[in-house]
């Protein structure tokens, strides 16, 4: 290899790390410095003026079902919000991205469905928050119209489908969008061989485009899961303190239960570890039905 190629790959080299320079102080800095923070924290006793070794005692009053009332049932709340909304907007994504992969002119639907994804999440839960209110809000009046009376969409028998048809509402937008692009790469050659074999619609798209799209839906899975478990704007603008385990955490940092960040860090790192244990169950299981064509 000659000296001008030594040079080159060299300069090579130094301009790849110039570039990615930026994106490394910024996961340093904004990722990894938190977590570590996080950690050695979640062992004290920290109220922004005073920080105390408490050892294990911030885990320990986690597992306190006397002390700790609100964290664990919050999960159990954000476990059905997630699961739902994660599901339904796989399911909506893909039936519609295959309805509009058969319209010859779908790119309007296309961006209308698109929409609620860029519109600001504060923007659309106030909208939201209006349609839902009791004394004004017209699906109230609608229902009433339909012999419906006094219905709340949060008290606590109603609060979690309402938040869930909302967030789907601003969800599925990107599952159709990548169900679409996904649908586009499948080879027409597959579906002209079931209708040979006799194959219906139905079986085509069960056996055929569920299967061709198994790893587009594993990253919606994935992705949506972790997002949706650590959801807590919507909830946040639609006034429900408390309802979720980031706004427990959000609340313990001083923002409604007292200034205690250690206890905060406690219960980020604890279930930060849940998070991440349902991402690595996630990975284990695609193995048996998620398929790439190599």
């Amino acid at each position: 290899m000659t000296a001008r190629k030594h040079k080159r790959i060299g300069n090579d080299g130094l301009w790849g790390a110039v570039f990615l320079a930026p994106l490394c102080a910024g996961l340093l800095l904004f990722v990894a410095v938190p977590i570590v923070a996080a950690v050695v924290l979640s062992f004290t006793r920290y109220d922004l003026i005073n920080l105390r070794w408490s050892g294990l005692r911030n885990y320990s009053r986690l597992f306190d079902p006397l002390r700790e009332t609100q964290f664990f049932p919050s999960i159990g709340n954000v476990a059905i919000f997630a699961v739902s909304v994660t599901a339904l907007c796989i399911i909506v994504g893909l039936v519609l991205a295959f309805v509009l992969n058969r319209t010859a002119r779908s790119g309007a639907f296309k961006a209308i469905y698109y929409i609620p994804i860029i519109c600001s999440v504060v923007a659309t839960t106030s909208i939201w928050g209006w349609l839902y209110n009791e004394s004004y809000g017209p699906i109230v009046k609608f229902l009433g119209w339909l012999g419906i009376d006094g219905y709340k969409f949060f008290s606590p028998a109603h609060v979690l489908p309402s938040m869930i048809f909302m967030c789907v509402w601003g969800g599925f937008g990107t599952s159709m969008l990548l169900y679409f692009a996904a649908l586009k790469n499948i080879p027409k050659y597959l579906y002209e061989a079931a209708e040979i074999d006799g194959a219906g619609p139905l079986v085509s798209f069960l056996k055929i485009t569920v299967p061709m799209v198994s790893p587009t839906t594993f990253y919606l899975l994935l992705t949506g899961l972790i997002g949706n478990l650590q959801i807590y704007s919507q909830f946040l603008s639609i006034g429900l303190d408390g309802y979720t385990p980031v706004l427990i955490i959000y609340n313990y940092a001083g923002h409604g239960y007292g200034l205690n960040y250690g206890y905060a860090s406690a219960l980020g790192v604890f279930y930060g570890l849940i998070v991440g244990a349902i991402a690595f169950v996630n990975f284990k299981l695609s193995k048996f039905w998620v398929g790439y064509d190599d």
